[in-house]
């Protein structure tokens, strides 16, 4: 279902990982993420948006014994809000 609000292209950060991906390419890569770390609980802690209009969300994401800072950035395209930048950073 995220992947349905990925933008066509995505910036990615997975524990280090710095890439940009195609919406396909980002699929597979979350898929495999998912697959390594299952969630066990997953809660957005803040909002907001930055003075240049991005939004924004900041959540908490627990696998196993893991814990990730999630930050997701979203653009408004043609009326629709679009992910186009997706972080998980190991806390």
């Amino acid at each position: 279902e995220l992947v349905k609000q990925f933008n066509a292209s995505v910036d990615m950060n997975l524990d280090g990982d710095v890439n940009s991906y195609s919406k396909a390419q980002a699929e597979f890569v979350l898929k495999d993420f998912f697959k390594k770390h299952p969630v066990s609980e997953f809660s957005i802690v803040h909002t907001g948006s930055s003075k240049g209009g991005l939004q924004f969300a900041i959540g908490r994401y627990v696998s196993n014994s893991d814990s990730y800072n999630v930050l997701i950035r979203v653009k408004e395209l043609e009326g629709k809000f679009l992910v186009h930048e997706i972080n998980f950073v190991k806390e």
